[in-house]
């Protein structure tokens, strides 16, 4: 009757034990689940982030191409003027007469 006492003790002592670990292992699953929501959120934000970065660099890829033809135009625009002012010069240049001066 003293060991079946003693028995019933330790089984309930060991049940009790036994429903706080079980307790404590379902906070850890719920923390767990916390966690994998979180790598998920974080993981989300990092791909937005990239397309957002990645769409800026190539819209400043456009304005800097954009930006070169402008300048590329420009300096065409001027390269012909030079040679076309130089064209004139020379012209004056061969109209004089010799020894002129």
């Amino acid at each position: 009757d003293a060991q079946s006492k003693i028995l019933k003790d330790l089984v309930d002592k060991q049940s009790s034990q036994r429903g706080t670990v079980d307790e404590l292992m379902k906070q850890r699953d719920a923390l767990k689940s916390d966690i994998d929501d979180k790598f998920k959120e974080k993981n989300t934000l990092r791909t937005e982030f990239r397309e957002k970065t990645n769409d800026w660099y190539h819209n400043q890829r456009a304005i800097k191409a954009q930006r070169q033809m402008q300048y590329e135009e420009e300096k065409k625009r001027r390269e012909e003027e030079k040679a076309a002012y130089l064209k004139k010069k020379e012209e004056e240049e061969l109209a004089k007469t010799p020894y002129e001066e």
